[in-house]
């Protein structure tokens, strides 16, 4: 697995940690396969670096449409399997790629993956110092 292009900015690298979180910004136009490979790289990275809580920001990214059922099962079994019960996600977007029944955080809890979505970064913020983190 490589880590993100240029275009995608993971914050921080190893030596730039803020508070135990290690934060993705994926800003720009992605297709969803860059984004979820992205996400995917900063869950590797993150265990690798005994980083137990990830900030995705999917705010700013643009170039596709909110995914479908069977993509969002698929990216959260990925997910899932990078993070190995080690990594607490937050992931930020925007409230059209949400999905509106929460089905990923379910699929993502049945898998093991603390896992949580938001419409802005200080609530995930305020879930990932919730003491009940990995």
């Amino acid at each position: 697995m490589s880590y993100p292009d240029p275009g995608i900015v993971l914050q921080p690298q190893s030596s730039e940690v803020s508070g135990g979180v290690a934060t993705l910004r994926i800003t720009g136009e992605h297709t969803l396969q860059e984004a979820v490979d992205a996400v995917t790289a900063a869950i590797l990275r993150a265990r690798e670096q005994g980083i137990r809580k990830l900030l995705a920001d999917l705010t700013l990214v643009s170039g596709f449409d909110a995914p479908t059922l069977a993509a969002r099962y698929e990216c959260i079994g990925e997910w899932a399997e990078a993070g190995r019960g080690h990594v607490r996600i937050a992931m930020v977007m925007r409230q059209e790629l949400m999905d509106p029944d929460r089905i990923c955080v379910v699929r993502a809890t049945n898998l093991g993956l603390d896992y949580n979505l938001f419409d802005n970064e200080q609530r995930a913020r305020a879930w990932l110092a919730d003491p009940v983190a990995p």
